[in-house]
């Protein structure tokens, strides 16, 4: 019964029943819990409610600087009722903040531009990148961010590729086999320059499980 009632809360009540007693913050922090809580806020939720999440840019007018910040965009039937008389929906936005501990946060060497990518989403969880070693998962809805750690195969690509984007694609989801998330990398094909001939490496890619919290390589078929 406890269990059935937790999972129809909205997030931030979850966030603060934490605090209840252990018991309850490892029951809400379980991945049967938060399966149960996705299958319930989908049943529940109705059609006529979205949330946004998009990338702009703010001009810092001393620096001059364009910093990214990402903001939510809540849409429901309310809304509709709130058009002003030049048809325009005052709908407010909030801002969601990334850490710098995610370590994120980096700058385009020619453009100076920061350098964040919404990778993908699933389940209401945003997949962060940087597209070189840093991968974070977002749930905007609690404003809770985890880092992923550093593969080695990540290291070595950045290392063959010190300027630039040294990830191809990322990519998250659920393995319905062992419901399981996980993160998909793939990384660049590495180039040697052998005198007047280039090799061309076959790209690698890399499988993170938050099971096991740690990554695998992993075939790619070409």
């Amino acid at each position: 019964m406890k269990v059935q009632i937790l999972s129809r809360l909205p997030p931030k009540s979850l966030m603060r029943f934490k605090c209840v007693h252990r018991s309850w913050r490892a029951l809400i922090s379980s991945s049967n819990f938060a399966a149960k809580h996705v299958s319930a806020s989908t049943d529940n939720k109705p059609s006529s409610t979205a949330t946004i999440l998009f990338k702009r840019y703010a001009l810092d007018l001393i620096t001059k600087r364009r910093d990214i910040v990402l903001s939510l965009l809540d849409l429901c039937n309310d809304d509709i009722n709130r058009v002003d008389d030049d048809d325009n929906l005052n709908i407010p936005l909030e801002d969601l903040y990334v850490p710098l501990s995610m370590g994120l946060k980096r700058r385009d060497i020619w453009t100076g531009i920061e350098c964040i990518e919404l990778a993908c989403h699933y389940n209401g969880i945003i997949c962060l990148t940087d597209y070189r070693k840093r991968v974070v998962l977002c749930n905007p809805a609690i404003k809770e961010f985890n880092r992923l750690p550093v593969s080695s195969l990540a290291l070595s690509a950045v290392e063959h590729k010190p300027q630039g984007s040294s990830t191809a694609a990322v990519g998250f989801g659920c393995d319905l086999k062992c419901e399981e998330y996980k993160v998909v990398r793939v990384l660049y094909s590495e180039r040697e320059f052998h005198d007047n001939d280039i090799v061309i490496h076959p790209p690698r890619a890399e499988v993170y499980s938050l099971a096991t919290n740690c990554w695998k390589e992993i075939k790619v078929a070409l």
